[in-house]
């Protein structure tokens, strides 16, 4: 009885883990930290919709590089 009531509280504890880890990928990303919140979001596989925003994070880090490459008058590489 007792090795059922530890698995179940283990069980219980794996999944708040989940949410929490969630929850600061997604403060993360809000505050503007896109490759931690990128790596975080991939490490929660298909918690959620972490992989739609590990894509978004993606697409952000994409865009400032291309930004700095233009700046840069790189403009193929920008493109």
């Amino acid at each position: 009885m007792i090795s059922v009531v530890l698995c179940l509280v283990l069980a219980l504890s794996l999944c708040g883990c989940e949410k929490l880890d969630y929850q600061k990928a997604v403060e993360l990303y809000e505050a503007g930290g896109y490759e931690g919140a990128k790596a975080a979001f991939e490490a929660l596989g298909e918690y959620e919709d972490s992989a739609e925003y590990a894509a978004k994070a993606q697409l952000i880090i994409d865009y400032r590089n291309a930004i700095e490459l233009y700046a840069a008058e790189n403009y193929e590489e920008a493109a």
